[in-house]
This record gives structure tokens, C-alpha cells and sequence, in this order.
């Protein structure tokens, strides 16, 4: 075949969706003797197919080498330029994506995504004034677009801008493919109005993380209707049946009961007006944990306790969220990167990484009294009442870290650089869990410094304990 059949063929398999084979299809292409064979404008051109290949097959090394050269010349366009920012990007060598996601900017002024990608890599520099910047920019350029209106709440958020924050939170609900669309509804839409005679449905949207964060408001809507209907996951259900302000609860649309209005459950702080801190977490504890599943756990951890005094702490551990997640790539930990903390002797480690992965099991031994528990872990209820034994819970960004700060239980979170928009730009204590601590990345992907930080500050508390 010639070369610039091959050309052609690897342009087709990109545009048919196959990275895969185009990746492969260029890396004949460079080989010798073909590679020989080819013009300067077909080595550019090869190099830019293979670079958009290997992006989009997250070989985000091969990217970068093969989309520099080609970036460094008159043959760069757009498309090639963020292509380059967001492979340095993954590779949390943002300072060079910054670089590049410029050049796209001042190439194609007018494109919204390269705004928001900017924006973005931005945030992660700490240059709010400029994230912003390019935020106005693409709202300038389409303002009915869900995806900038809640990249612009993600900032608004993070900085503490609650009041405009949550009303452009709002438009998450009109993201094309939002993943968490309504049945037909025939009650009307809640808009925050007292209906003293009449049922509200609140529904749990997004994560398990969002919904036990937000839940903190239902009692507050509950003050403005007779009755609270809540609607979750079979997994937080036997968690959230029992909380304060909820009088039912479901798992199944076809079970719930009549009711006057509706709402999603992160639409709460819009609705109800939360524009200040202080109304964040009226007690240190909003949930509960069942008190016999509390008292089961609390056999089994003196059943299986190592040979350790009965003072020495409780610590659980969680290094590893879902790997569907968006970010889970930068929040996400192994636990070989924690080896520093299974060092320290004067605890016991519990385990509440579900799934654990197979990788992981042999490395549980160098953790004091580390088990894999991730069997009995069914549901929320079963980790709360595990969580409530504990002393402390070491976690990354989770919905564990949210169960721990949910009940009270102190626990210390490890942050990527930048981190969700829940837990701000800076500083180590959040207002939505007051036993909480915050440990922060000093920059993309740096998690070394912050396991070091953590392990200081572990071996503090064992000593003054």
C-alpha cells in the first residue's frame, strides 16, 4: 500500500470513531523503510493522525510526542493545539498545557470548548481571574449553553459565591445526556413556596457523594410542606429512611405516593435560599447509623483487633473512588502510594475500599490489622455503622469522606490540585463538615507532599494521644 493510501486509510479510521486502528495504521507509517517514503507535509500529517490517535486512546505520552513537533510548525491548527494542551493536561504538566490552550484560544477566539478548556487548566494554576475570563468569553459566545452555565457554577461554588452559584447550578438538569432524567411528573415543579397541607418529592440525583452531602437541607424543606417523600438509590436507602425530616422514603418510582410538587435534591440550597456558610451544617451530625448494625461492627473489630492496646485508634482507609467518574483519574490513589502510612504501628487500619481491587489484596498485610470487608459492605448502613467505629477516616475525594463527615466522625481528606468545587480553592477546613480536614495537592498530581503531610500529622495525633 502507498503512503498515501495508509494516509488515507488512517484518516478514515479516525473519522469513523476506530483510534485504535488509526494509532496502529501511523505507526507503520513511521516505520522504516515507509517513513522514508514520505514528503515533509506527509510526516506532518502523520504525526498529527497519530497524535488525535493516541489522545484519543489515552496514550497521552505518545500524544505529546507527536503532536510537539507538528504544534512547533505552520501545519498546527486548532484542533491539533488543544489536542497537545489537553495530553500535557493528563499528564498534569499544566503550566505546558497552558501554554498551548493559549495559542488554541487566539487561533479559533470564538470556540466555546477551547474557552472552557482553558478556563479549566486555568482553575488549575490558580488563576481565577483569567478561569473567569474565559468563563464570560464563552457565555458571550452562547449563552444558552448548559455545559458553560455549569462550568461557571463550578467556579461561582468554589470561591463562595453561593447566590449566583446555585442558579447556574441549575442548569445542570439541561446538560444533553445529564444521565439522571425524570419520569413524566404530573405534580408541579417545587419552586421553595410553603405548601403546608401537601407532600414534596424530593429526588437524589448525581452521585452517592452529592446526595449525602445535600440531604443536610431536606429538614429545611420539610418546615415548608405537611409531608417529605424522599426518592433514592436502594444503596442509601437504608441509610436515609430514618432522617430527620424524611416521613417516606422509595427506591421505586411505581411506589411513590401522591404528592403536590417535586424537586431534585441538589436543587435544595437554590430553593431554599442557602447563600451563607453558617447555614451549611447546623450540627456537627445529620445522619445516624443504625445502632445494632453499629454494635455488630463494633464485635467484629474487637474479634479481629491486632495485638494492640485498647486505646490505640480506629483508622479506615479509602484510596480509590469509581473509575466511571469524570475526575477519578486525578482524585484516585493505590494503596502502594500509602505504604508510608501502613509504616506507622500505633493504630489499626480498617479497609473500606469497595471494590477493592485485586491488585491491592496483598498489600492489605502492611497496613496493622487491615481486613478486606468489602463483601459485607452492602449498602450505606452497613459503612456508616463500620465508620462509626472508627476514630478516624483517611479518604480521598468519595462519598465516604461524605459519609464520615455526614455523622460527625473526624475525618481527613486528600485533595487533588484542583480540587471539586464542594471543597473550595484553599485552606483545611471545610464549612460543610466541621470535623473534617482538608489536605491539599500543592500542585497537579503532586500526591507525594500530601501522603507525607498525612503521615506527620497521623504520627502528631498517635503522640499526643
Amino acid at each position: 500500500m502507498t503512503p498515501e493510501c495508509e494516509i488515507q486509510q488512517a484518516t478514515d479510521f479516525l473519522r469513523q470513531g476506530d483510534a485504535e486502528a488509526a494509532f496502529d495504521c501511523t505507526g507503520r507509517l513511521l516505520s522504516l523503510p515507509l517513513a522514508q517514503a514520505l514528503t515533509t507535509d506527509q510526516l506532518m500529517e502523520v504525526k498529527a493522525l497519530r497524535g488525535i490517535a493516541a489522545y484519543n486512546t489515552r496514550r497521552f505520552d505518545d500524544a505529546v510526542r507527536s503532536l510537539t513537533p507538528v504544534c512547533a510548525t505552520p501545519y498546527a491548527n486548532a484542533t491539533l493545539l488543544s489536542a497537545l494542551a489537553l495530553a500535557y493536561w493528563m499528564l498534569n504538566r499544566v503550566e505546558e498545557a497552558f501554554v498551548e490552550i493559549r495559542k488554541c484560544v487566539h487561533v479559533e477566539p470564538a470556540n466555546t470548548g477551547h474557552l472552557l478548556h482553558a478556563a479549566r487548566i486555568a482553575t488549575d494554576l490558580n488563576k481565577f481571574d483569567l478561569a473567569l475570563g474565559y468563563l464570560l468569553r464563552a457565555q458571550g459566545q452562547d449563552s444558552k449553553s448548559a455545559e458553560i452555565h455549569l462550568a461557571m457554577s463550578r467556579y461561582l461554588l468554589a470561591i463562595g459565591e453561593y447566590q449566583p452559584g446555585w442558579r447556574e447550578y441549575e442548569w445542570r438538569d439541561f446538560l444533553p445526556n445529564p444521565g439522571n432524567e425524570l419520569p413524566p411528573m404530573t405534580s408541579a415543579p417545587w419552586n421553595g413556596m410553603k405548601i403546608p397541607g401537601g407532600y414534596i418529592l424530593v429526588i437524589c440525583d448525581q452521585g452517592f457523594g452529592d446526595c449525602l452531602q445535600f440531604v443536610r437541607f431536606v429538614p429545611l424543606a420539610r418546615e415548608r410542606c405537611e409531608k417529605i417523600i424522599l426518592a433514592c438509590s436502594k444503596e442509601l436507602y437504608p441509610l436515609l429512611r430514618n432522617m430527620a425530616g424524611v416521613d417516606f422514603a422509595f427506591t421505586q418510582w411505581a411506589d411513590i405516593p401522591p404528592h403536590a410538587a417535586h424537586c431534585r435534591l441538589s436543587s435544595l440550597p437554590f430553593l431554599l435560599g442557602i447563600n451563607d456558610e453558617s447555614q451549611f451544617s447546623p450540627t456537627e451530625a445529620y445522619l445516624s447509623a443504625d445502632t445494632a448494625k453499629v454494635l455488630s461492627w463494633k464485635k467484629v473489630l474487637e474479634e479481629t483487633r491486632p495485638n494492640l492496646p485498647a486505646s490505640a485508634p480506629n483508622i479506615g482507609l479509602i484510596w480509590q473512588g469509581r473509575t466511571t467518574h469524570p475526575n477519578d483519574v486525578r482524585r484516585s490513589l493505590s494503596l502502594k502510594q500509602l505504604l508510608p502510612l501502613g509504616e506507622i504501628k500505633g493504630c489499626r487500619f480498617v479497609c473500606l475500599q469497595k471494590p477493592l481491587p485485586e491488585k491491592d489484596i496483598p498489600l492489605l498485610e502492611h497496613f496493622n490489622g487491615m481486613q478486606d470487608w468489602s463483601e459485607r459492605l452492602c449498602d450505606y448502613s452497613e459503612t456508616a455503622a463500620l465508620v462509626k467505629n472508627l476514630d478516624l477516616v483517611i479518604s480521598i475525594d468519595s462519598s465516604i469522606s461524605h459519609v464520615a463527615g455526614s455523622l460527625g466522625v473526624p475525618a481527613w481528606v486528600l485533595l487533588p490540585q484542583a480540587s471539586d468545587w464542594r471543597w473550595g480553592v484553599s485552606g483545611a477546613r471545610t464549612a460543610w463538615y466541621p470535623k473534617t480536614k482538608l489536605f491539599r495537592q500543592p500542585s497537579p498530581g503532586a500526591w507525594e507532599p500530601v501522603i507525607d503531610e498525612v503521615v506527620t500529622a497521623l504520627q502528631e495525633r498517635l503522640w499526643v494521644e
